[in-house]
């Protein structure tokens, strides 16, 4: 198992100027062609396994999650993602199947809008299988963030 970042989980580019308001933030990941860091290692890698954690977005604090979004491929035989954050994996979405594609959001039963007190990730947590394929993460914010930088 490796924990495994996007670009855009180092960045604030993303929040930065949307003061107030609903955004969104999306971002596309395609497994085995863009590259990911290892955050351990700091070396690059195109591959995701089976139990990686992938580092989707960056979340500052202040801002607040009304809403998580996955759309994917079919990421191959009994492969299965959570979504989630530091301090839940699947906070948002728990063993999802990704072996045919399709869409799927954050469950009402079990998420309820998280304001953020510090920044954290949005992150995706593969199961089941090695994946292959895209996924894109939508994750719909508010923010009464004053300075991101």
């Amino acid at each position: 198992m490796a924990t495994l970042a996007t670009a855009a989980a180092y960045s604030n580019v993303l929040a930065k100027n949307l003061t107030g308001g609903v955004f969104s933030i999306v971002e596309t990941l395609e497994i085995d062609t863009d590259t990911l860091t290892n955050t351990s290692t700091a070396a690059t890698t195109t591959a995701v396994a089976q139990n990686d954690i992938v580092r989707m977005v960056r979340i500052d604090a202040g801002v607040t999650v009304l809403d998580v979004r996955i759309v994917y491929d079919a990421l191959g035989g009994s492969t299965t993602v959570d979504v989630g954050d530091g301090d839940n994996d699947d906070y948002y979405i728990a063993a999802q199947d990704t072996s045919s594609a399709g869409t799927t959001r954050a469950a009402a039963a079990t998420f309820f809008p998280k304001t953020y007190s510090s920044a954290d990730t949005i992150d995706i947590v593969f199961e089941g299988g090695n994946p292959s394929g895209t996924i894109t993460l939508i994750v719909l914010c508010t923010s009464d963030v004053s300075d991101v930088t």
